[in-house]
């Protein structure tokens, strides 16, 4: 079971009984997703080595992919703040 160490390690709490808020738990998800998501985009970005062979339409397809997914995360994170919308008479 994972633990809290408070005070410099002298006070423990087991993890199961701190309650960790949907800000928190992002705080804590995001650094690392983020950071695996870029070493995963430099190894993509690797394939353009010039000991690797490709075709422009193969180059393409793989930018399009990933334009795509960058494009529905923007959606998802926007979503959010669409979400908080005022009204104004025009």
């Amino acid at each position: 079971m994972s633990e809290l160490r408070l005070n410099g390690g002298s006070a423990v709490i087991p993890r199961s009984r701190v309650t960790e808020t949907k800000h928190d738990r992002f705080l804590r998800l995001a650094p690392g997703r983020v950071q695996r998501a870029l070493e995963a985009l430099r190894l993509v970005g690797r394939l353009a080595l010039p000991e690797n062979d490709y075709s422009e339409n193969e180059a393409e397809q793989i930018v399009i992919a990933l334009s795509r997914q960058v494009a529905d995360i923007e959606r998802k994170l926007a979503r959010r703040q669409e979400h908080r919308t005022t009204f104004e008479f025009e």
